[in-house]
Order: structure tokens, then C-alpha cells, then sequence
């Protein structure tokens, strides 16, 4: 199994789960501890749907996001 293969079969689980950032209890602690990004170029490894990129870059952030599973990307919402 190809390694971004085990996390295609997980997306439709994931787009099911998925919450809003605003209200994300993962999401909302991550911002805390990262603090004000204003001005930084941001990098979001691993992004998945790309929920926390997404929610940067409707603040103003410049966001790039890396998701290696396809599915992931397929399912964001950002693709459809």
C-alpha cells in the first residue's frame, strides 16, 4: 500500500467529521498557541482537507497546504 493510500480510505469518514475551524476544538487551541501569523507565510503539512489553511487565508493569510492522499483533497470543499 502506497503511504497516502491509508489515508484515502479514511476521507468520506473525515468529510463526515470535519467541523468549522471557528468552532473546532483542534483548530481553536492550534491558533492559540500559534498566535498572530500576520505577515508570515504559512505552511500546512499534513493539511488533509485543508480546513486550517482555509480558515488562514480567509483572514488574509498567505497558506499553502501539502496533502499527500488524493481523497483528502477530492473531498475538501475548497475542490468541489
Amino acid at each position: 500500500m502506497a503511504p497516502d493510500a491509508r489515508y484515502d480510505e479514511h476521507a468520506s469518514w473525515y468529510d463526515d467529521w470535519i467541523a468549522d475551524p471557528a468552532e473546532d476544538p483542534v483548530a481553536q487551541p492550534l491558533f492559540r498557541i500559534v498566535g498572530d501569523v500576520s505577515g508570515e507565510r504559512i505552511l500546512d503539512l499534513g493539511c488533509g482537507q485543508g480546513r486550517i489553511a482555509r480558515h488562514l487565508a480567509l483572514q488574509g493569510k498567505e497558506v499553502v497546504g501539502v496533502e499527500l492522499s488524493a481523497e483528502m483533497l477530492a473531498s475538501s470543499p475548497a475542490c468541489r
